[in-house]
């Protein structure tokens, strides 16, 4: 959801000021890595789901606050709409059993949270963009209650000059719309990978991350429709980056600049190279002034967080303080398919399991009746035997013989005679 800050109205000097203090921002950082200020050399690994509530009909509810208030989870917060949740798990360090430690964590989390969605009478969901959503959903009454939200949908509008957001989408069908705001980055929803690595591999991460975009979205596209119509085979790479279109400084005349953007090109050395283009080419949209001491660098990573490059370079710190560089791979589907898979295997197999014991319990007493009814005929038979070696009429045993000295048995005494 990115971070939340405390004002929705700013001045001028509050550009100025922060621009300010992201320059110096950005300069000490680039002494901090020139000192070899990020010795983390570990490789950790962490996501983020974007979810979506449903009503049974499969239509969007907009019910995320009090979803999150019932749910009580840190982990899981607020996105754009009201309708929208993001799941969060705690880092990892990537060795030997890694990628079923993140899947127990995400299929856990995710049983929690369907399980609170069922109590309020909905259903949670993963998929790119929701082909039953409605142009009239998404707006700005469904905007989930952040001033964050506020102030980039007022920036964006500011930077543009007032003009609308304009979609246009050409696949099988042709889309075109125009909108007052941004709310229509609420339907891009997506699985994010973050993997921490050592900073002077960072650089060769982020190239090879890019290189990797196009065979990730090619193998796992699932998002081809919108409004009903039948667009690009994975929408959401064009309506994320036209729902908040905007440039650098000369605005939308350099075609290499855009808030959302698989970049201008690959690093050359460092990755500090994004933040200093973040620096000099991206206007500010959140002039937040932040407490937080220059050293955790806030404004910089405020700033970075409203640059929605699809392989984000991010800085952060662990919970002793020390800074580590990761990178943030946005492009990547919702992959509900193997989960939903994995889920319905799962569920097979308790379905099994309960069916196997029911009928185990269903065939004990038909079990215990036939062993009864062998048991009653091999007495029969032995009666009628013995009858016949002891020159008695075998008539006399019993249809339904008992055991020796059963009361009862007309054929036996007490000492089976």
């Amino acid at each position: 959801m990115g971070q939340e800050i405390e004002r929705t109205h700013f001045s001028e000097d509050d550009f100025q000021r922060f621009a300010g203090k992201l320059a110096d921002e950005t300069a000490a950082l680039r002494s901090f890595e020139k000192s070899g200020g990020f010795p983390d050399a570990r490789y950790v690994a962490g996501f983020e789901l974007e979810a979506w509530l449903l009503d049974h009909s499969g239509l969007p509810n907009p019910v995320n606050e009090a979803y999150l208030r019932a749910l009580n989870d840190p982990l899981v917060v607020p996105e754009l709409s009201r309708f929208n949740v993001e799941l969060n798990a705690p880092p990892l360090e990537v060795r030997a059993g890694v990628l079923a430690a993140m899947e127990e964590s995400l299929l856990a989390t995710w049983d929690t949270c369907q399980q609170v969605a069922h109590g309020m009478d909905t259903v949670l969901a993963m998929i790119g963009i929701l082909p039953t959503i409605r142009d009239e959903d998404l707006c700005l009454a469904n905007m989930s209650a952040m001033k964050r939200f506020d102030v980039l949908n007022a920036q964006v509008l500011r930077q543009r000059d007032g003009s609308p957001i304009r979609i246009d989408i050409e696949g099988e069908d042709h889309l075109h719309l125009s909108r007052p705001d941004v709310m229509l980055e609420a339907a891009t929803t997506s699985f994010q990978l973050h993997l921490q690595v050592p900073f002077d591999l960072a650089g060769r991460y982020y190239n090879a991350s890019l290189i990797c975009c196009a065979p990730l979205l090619a193998v796992a596209v699932n998002s081809p429709l919108l409004f009903g119509q039948r667009l690009w085979q994975e929408t959401r790479v064009p309506l994320f980056e036209q729902a908040v279109e905007l440039g650098g400084f000369a605005g939308l005349a350099e075609p290499t600049l855009r808030r959302v953007t698989f970049g201008r090109s690959y690093v050359a050395s460092s990755l500090l190279e994004l933040f200093e283009e973040n620096l000099e080419h991206y206007p500010v949209l959140l002039p937040m002034p932040l407490a937080e001491p220059p050293s955790r660098y806030p404004h910089l990573r405020l700033h970075n967080g409203a640059i929605w490059r699809w392989v984000r370079p991010l800085i952060g710190f662990d919970a002793a303080g020390q800074a580590h560089v990761r990178l943030e791979q946005k492009e990547l589907l919702r992959q509900q398919e193997l989960l939903r898979q994995q889920e319905l295997l799962r569920q097979q197999e308790q379905q099994r399991k309960a069916a196997s014991e029911k009928q185990a319990v269903e065939k004990q007493p038909a079990e215990r009746n036939k062993h009864q009814a062998q048991t009653q005929q091999e007495r029969q038979a032995e009666c009628e035997r013995q009858a016949i070696e002891q020159h008695l009429d075998p008539r006399q045993c019993q249809s339904e013989a008992q055991p020796k000295g059963q009361p009862g048995n007309p054929n036996w005494d007490k000492n089976g005679k």
